[in-house]
């Protein structure tokens, strides 16, 4: 009998140990709110916006469990007793992985709750880089994003948690500055962050993705508009300037010119509101499908002013009209692959 009351205590104690050992085992978890205030200055040019968004860490240091926002508020801090406070704490710091530069904040106190619960709210701004995945640009949307992982403590010891991704209802019509409006929201948790490829160290990470939508008037006034209207001016000049007249040799082949110089001079112009990707966008098709169509009228038209100048008037004049009809055709083509490689 002897024996198995001491069997059966070592066994409760070994159970009590284990249980102990998983409890210390076990990640602290750390609900993340995130809430836009604002997002402007989106550069495609230079894959960089800003964005001014609150962030709000719930965590219980001795677990899930009891974590509340209904329990009472024990004690707000802020400025030097808040740095103190941290001082004495284990919390998660948070960092924001595709951020230019050092996050600026502009206000940050916590908040300690009779459970055992903090909170830690902070309002800042940043710049961050952004993807400018856009074929159909200047139509489509915009996948912005934040990722925020736990910089200070592992993924065995905090684990992040995204509860809720809003829009500041009082700045909401105000929330995109610039060309762009609000067209939806998506969040992604259970993510990791390591530093490099062969690091040990593993972070806990959450992602917040806001779409945006550009707008139609901005695109058809910078680009669409523009573009469509050089492809229609230079072929206006190559069907009814006929070489056959000498004096419509200097403004046809002057006029291609500059239209060529001006496909330039837009590209440049939009170069920090066109985004840079591997492949061509809509955007930027149409302006090479009009580079394209102005050099090839600029060709034709040295090309058939020299041949009008050594005196074959008849042949030449046939010629003309065969390449005028290739010409049409070919930019007609040249403009329906444009929007079917965009569309499809």
């Amino acid at each position: 009998i002897m024996r198995c009351i001491i069997g059966m205590l070592f066994a409760s104690m070994m159970f009590f140990f284990c249980s102990l050992s998983a409890n210390a085992e076990q990640p602290v978890s750390v609900e993340v709110e995130l809430t836009l205030n604002e997002i402007s200055n989106i550069h495609l040019g230079n894959e960089m916006f800003d964005v001014d968004a609150t962030i709000v860490l719930r965590w219980n240091p001795e677990g899930s469990e009891g974590k509340s926002t209904k329990s009472k508020i024990v004690k707000r801090y802020f400025g030097n007793e808040l740095t103190k406070k941290l001082s004495e704490i284990t919390y998660p710091q948070i960092s924001i992985q595709n951020q230019v530069a050092m996050r600026n904040t502009e206000s940050q106190f916590l908040i300690v709750r009779d459970d055992g619960t903090y909170e830690l709210l902070e309002r800042f701004r940043a710049f961050a880089e952004l993807n400018p995945e856009i074929k159909t640009f200047p139509f489509g949307d915009l996948d912005l994003h934040l990722s925020l992982y736990i910089s200070n403590h592992e993924i065995d010891e905090f684990v992040l948690e995204s509860s809720r991704f809003e829009l500041n209802k009082h700045k909401e019509e105000d929330l995109v500055r610039g060309n762009w409006t609000f067209s939806g929201e998506q969040t992604e948790g259970g993510l990791v962050y390591e530093f490099t490829n062969h690091s040990e160290e593993r972070f806990s990470k959450s992602e917040f993705h806001f779409t945006l939508h550009h707008d139609f008037y901005d695109g058809v006034f910078k680009v669409i508009l523009p573009a469509f209207s050089i492809i229609f001016l230079s072929l206006l000049i190559n069907n009814f300037a006929s070489l056959s007249f000498p004096t419509n040799a200097d403004w046809r082949i002057g006029g291609q010119l500059t239209l060529m110089l001006t496909v330039i001079a837009l590209k440049f112009s939009l170069a920090g509101e066109l985004p840079k990707t591997h492949y061509l966008h809509l955007s930027d098709a149409l302006l090479l499908v009009a580079a394209i169509v102005t050099t090839l009228n600029l060709a034709v038209g040295v090309l058939l002013n020299n041949a009008f100048q050594k005196g074959e008037m008849e042949v030449v004049r046939a010629k003309e009209k065969q390449l005028e009809i290739i010409l049409m055709l070919i930019t007609l083509a040249l403009v329906g692959w444009v929007f079917f490689h965009s569309f499809s």
